[in-house]
């Protein structure tokens, strides 16, 4: 009995050190996820103060936020929601240059800008601006 105990034991403890080694091996392999989420609320947090300092310098003198009387252009309340048939970039390039859009007959920009005012374009503001105004606008203006 004791001659089987030697020999199976060196074998069981290597397997174990192994299977032990395996683990933190895996354990190793996943980040802790805590201070990810941190960063990314953080990074949500700058994205959403940057867009509320945004639009209030290019967009809330015509456009309403949290306010109840007439304004000269629309609630931007859902504005992703109804530019989402057509591509990304067309309502980036229609807060940037409207008139561009229109004058290639965009069917979203005719509905919006034909007989109306004349909407101001933004050709100052990058992609990652522009970004932060409507991560903005879905985080605060959604009920």
């Amino acid at each position: 009995m004791r001659l089987y105990f030697v020999r199976i034991f060196p074998m069981l403890f290597a397997i174990g050190i192994i299977y032990h080694l395996q683990l933190i091996d895996r354990i190793e392999e996943v980040p802790y996820t805590e201070i990810h989420w941190r960063k990314d609320l953080q990074k949500q947090d700058s994205l959403r103060l940057q867009g509320k300092a945004l639009f209030r310098q290019y967009c809330s003198a015509c456009h309403p936020y949290k306010i109840k009387h007439r304004m000269p252009a629309s609630d931007l309340k859902g504005v992703q929601k109804r530019w989402s048939i057509y591509p990304a970039n067309d309502l980036v390039q229609f807060i940037r240059t409207p008139d561009s859009l229109l004058q290639n007959q965009h069917p979203r920009a005719v509905e919006l800008l034909e007989g109306t005012y004349s909407k101001p374009g933004f050709p100052e503001l990058d992609n990652q601006q522009i970004e932060s105004i409507l991560y903005f606008l879905d985080q605060e203006v959604d009920p």
